[in-house]
């Protein structure tokens, strides 16, 4: 309307929400909010996450399922997942091969879990209707990217978490890590808890439910006992 445009029928048509299908990749602290955040809008809710209980799932409305199913029924995917040496590229040409041309992307999660050429490929080919990206494979993204100029893509600059209120709680919570850190306790979220199980100090933390994941991963591995806290 700036432009002095007046068109009820845009060229883009615009659907609703309710009745469409969202698949959350990673149902951890970030996904399971989101889950909450989306559940009054109608939606029928997917998640893909190998160490989520069936039982959080349910509570939050979710169905498990798995990265295949949750590609072929979403018409939004949204990414929550950690960037680990199994979650880099995974989604890449194969999974955007499987998603319905309508299909939004979105990832506010890391850049590297999506494979960048791919997902160009797609959507220059329209196997992929839009994509919105926070994170990127290169940061800050290079001035001659492709994706820049994407009709298709809508950019922010690893800054869709930001308000005023956010930033004092992340100032808040780090500093909080920081002195337990220093005074001989346990941070409440830890990137590695294998430190703890070095440090001696492993049975202090009482991990939230929503990060026991990384319990199961590094047990899995074999880079903590098969015993400790569940």
């Amino acid at each position: 309307m700036t432009q002095g445009d007046w068109d009820v029928r845009r060229q883009v048509p615009v659907y609703q929400v309710a009745g469409k299908v969202l698949g959350l990749v990673g149902l951890g602290q970030i996904g399971s909010e989101v889950a909450r955040k989306m559940a009054p809008w109608g939606l029928r809710i997917l998640a893909c996450d190998p160490f989520v209980e069936e039982g959080h799932a349910r509570s939050l409305g979710v169905q498990l399922v798995d990265l295949e199913t949750l590609c072929r029924q979403s018409d939004y995917i949204s990414l929550h997942v950690p960037l680990l040496p199994e979650t880099h590229h995974l989604i890449e040409a194969a999974q955007l091969k499987l998603i319905k041309r309508s299909c939004i992307l979105v990832n506010t999660a890391r850049g590297p879990v999506v494979d960048t050429e791919a997902l160009l490929a797609a959507l220059d080919d329209g196997r992929l209707a839009w994509a919105a990206l926070d994170v990127f494979e290169q940061e800050p993204l290079p001035a001659d990217s492709r994706m820049r100029r994407h009709a298709r893509v809508i950019l922010t600059d690893h800054m869709a978490w930001y308000s005023e209120e956010s930033q004092v709680r992340l100032q808040t919570s780090a500093a909080k890590s920081a002195v337990a850190a220093c005074t001989g306790g346990v941070p409440a979220s830890l990137a590695d808890p294998q430190v703890l199980y070095i440090l001696g100090k492993f049975d202090q933390w009482q991990p939230a439910p929503c990060m026991r994941w990384q319990l199961a991963r590094m047990r899995k591995a074999g880079l903590i006992p098969s015993t400790g806290t569940e």
